[in-house]
This record gives structure tokens, sequence and C-alpha cells, in this order.
């Protein structure tokens, strides 16, 4: 028997609304009336994590694992559109959108330590955008978003170790990529490192491990 799992629109929606920069928000005409859910399989490793929604193509794109399930949204409610499966890349965390350019973050499933990478999908395509697409950043690459006016992309390297305790735990950091040349600035968080890191103490702390320096883990949580 297949697995499952649940979308619900207007839960959903609100969320990638909510986070949507200005240009890309938009108005969803009826949103407040509507209510649907979609019931995705859950097969080769997908599942439901986070969504962006995409204005240009009235669509939704939901992160999980394996890849993205694109799915139409219209009055009538949700619909499937398509699958577009990463796992060849790695294991994907987080989504961007911003004027038609989809931005997967993605680890290295073989070795989370090792830089992963961000992928640049068109979303009237659904296919990888022309020019630089697959940009290599800092280890495990987590959240990341457009800046307001979309000419750049940010991207938290979360930097989590394969296991703890680790000798090889990685410097976190954040990457930041400019979108009209693609070029990537990455930069390392050991300006965190003592003295800065007790000074950060009271205020942060890492989800994985509370004792691993903010340098190797920029995933902030309040204490």
């Amino acid at each position: 028997m297949p697995l499952y799992r649940k979308i619900t629109l207007s839960a959903v929606l609100a969320a990638a609304f909510a986070s949507s920069t200005p240009a890309m928000a938009g108005t969803f005409s009826g949103l407040s009336q509507l209510g649907s859910t979609y019931f995705h399989s859950t097969a080769s490793g997908f599942n439901a994590e986070n969504a962006a929604y995409d204005a240009l193509t009235s669509t939704l794109w939901v992160t999980g694992v394996s890849g993205v399930d694109v799915l139409n949204v219209t009055s009538a409610g949700l619909s499937f559109n398509s699958r577009i499966d990463v796992s060849a890349y790695g294991a994907i965390n987080s989504i961007a959108i911003y004027n038609g350019v989809a931005a997967f973050a993605i680890e290295n499933s073989s070795n989370r330590e090792l830089p992963g990478i961000v992928q640049l999908y068109d979303t009237g395509t659904r296919s990888l955008s022309s020019g630089a697409n697959s940009l290599l950043v800092g280890a495990l690459p987590d959240m990341l978003i457009f800046t307001a006016d979309g000419s750049k992309l940010l991207v938290a390297n979360e930097a989590t170790p394969n296991s703890y305790p680790s000798a090889t735990d990685p410097l976190g950091g954040v990457s930041i990529i400019d979108m009209s040349t693609r070029a990537v600035t990455t930069v390392n968080l050991a300006a965190l490192s003592p003295p800065r890191a007790a000074a950060c103490a009271p205020v942060c702390r890492s989800a994985m491990s509370p004792s691993t320096s903010p340098s190797t883990t920029p995933a902030p949580w309040p204490t």
C-alpha cells in the first residue's frame, strides 16, 4: 500500500505568501474561501517539508528530501503538475522562488560534511535554468532566501556533521550568490569562535548540539 503525505492548501499557501517577497507575493483571488487537501505519494523518498509559491505560473513547489512536487493552484484547489527528482545530486532541504527562478538547497547525501549545491530552475519549464545552474556552496545548505530585489540569494550552510561527537565538524557559514553573474561568495563563521562565541552563547545554541561552537553550525535558536 503506497504511503501518502497530505498538503493542505490554506495552511501551505498562507506560509508561502507570508515568506514571499513583495515583488512575487501577488494576490491569489479567492484564497480566503479555498480549502483543499492534496495527497501525494511519498514513494522513492519524496515527502513534504516546505513550500514556495510561484505567482508567474500559479504553482506551489513542495520540497521533500528526494525532490520537489509542483502543484497547480486554481480556484478548484490543488492538482499535480510534475515531479522534479534531485536524488542524483543529493537531498533537498529548502526552496526559494523569485521572478520565475526556483532555487533548491541540496546537501551532499553521500557525506553531508562536504560542500552542497544550490540548483536553479526555471519555473515555467520546470527544468534547470540556462547558464550556471548548479552552484557549489558550503556544507549542508539548509535555508535560503532571495533579497527583496532578487539580486542576491542568501544560503545558510548548517554544516551538521555526520554524527556526534565529531572530530570533523565542518565550519558553518553563509553563501552569497550574485544572481546576475551566478558568482558565489562563501563566508564561514570562524569569527564567532571564542571569545565571540561566549557573547553569543546566552542568545543562541545549535539545534543539533547545544555545545557546538556557533562557527560550526549556524542554526540559532532562542534559549
